[in-house]
């Protein structure tokens, strides 16, 4: 890590505490002054490895994020049978309960998977993506009440 004094115009402007980014660069302002300027990470992957890990740590904070809002729903009312108009899991078709329990279970799986670079959170990805795009698109009428959004559908078949 490297503290850093932020300089404005006619004083200090606060201090910054920085660590090495992959990609990072930083450049003295002056010879001889103090002034540290950071410069941040460039959006465009440097190649595919690092588009792909890129990917990967993405996907990583989704799925977790999926798993957390499904799970509730397992045991009462969570926040993706309330926005269904559901008031409980057993009021969801065999469908519905199979793909929540399904995000509950895979989505913080895959998670872990991916953060930790293991093959199988790739699969699960793969996996899950797969089947909200066939049930998305083949069986929007059997998720009823609560088909999956054409958004997120578009989204799993970029992710694919």
């Amino acid at each position: 890590t490297v503290d850093v004094l932020l300089q404005a115009h006619g004083g200090v402007a606060g201090a910054v505490r920085l660590r090495a980014v992959r990609g990072a660069r930083c450049h003295r302002k002056a010879r001889g002054s103090p002034a540290v300027r950071a410069e941040l990470p460039s959006l465009v992957p440097e190649d595919s490895a690092d588009a792909l890990g890129r990917f990967r740590k993405v996907m990583t904070v989704l799925y977790a994020a999926g798993g957390a809002l499904h799970f509730p729903d397992l045991l009462g009312q969570g926040p993706i049978s309330s926005a269904c108009g559901t008031s409980s899991f057993s009021e969801l078709s065999p469908l519905l309960q199979a793909v929540t329990a399904g995000w509950a279970f895979l989505g913080p799986a895959a998670s872990f998977g991916l953060a930790t670079g293991k093959p199988w959170g790739d699969a699960i990805v793969v996996a899950v993506a797969s089947c909200e795009v066939v049930l998305g698109i083949d069986f929007a009428d059997a998720m009823a009440p609560s088909p999956i959004p054409a958004p997120v559908v578009a989204a799993q078949i970029v992710s694919l």
